[in-house]
């Protein structure tokens, strides 16, 4: 199975939680997904999103 839209989100002021995100994120880019991450979290390549409500309006194979 491929993934291809994936939100990748992390536990706000846990800094485990947000590394693990990024990590998680730099992997599915690199197997070509499109990749969304939610502030706080930002990786080069991903496409940042401020708030849930806007991840609502992309249509997602995952989140994680």
């Amino acid at each position: 199975m491929k993934l291809e839209n994936v939100a990748v989100v992390s536990k706000v002021g846990n800094k485990d939680s947000e590394k693990s995100a990024r990590e998680v994120a730099k992997k599915l880019l690199a197997k070509k997904a499109t990749v969304y991450t939610i502030s706080p979290v930002s990786v080069e390549g991903a496409k940042q999103i401020e708030t849930l409500e806007e991840i609502k309006k992309v249509k997602l194979g995952g989140i994680l």
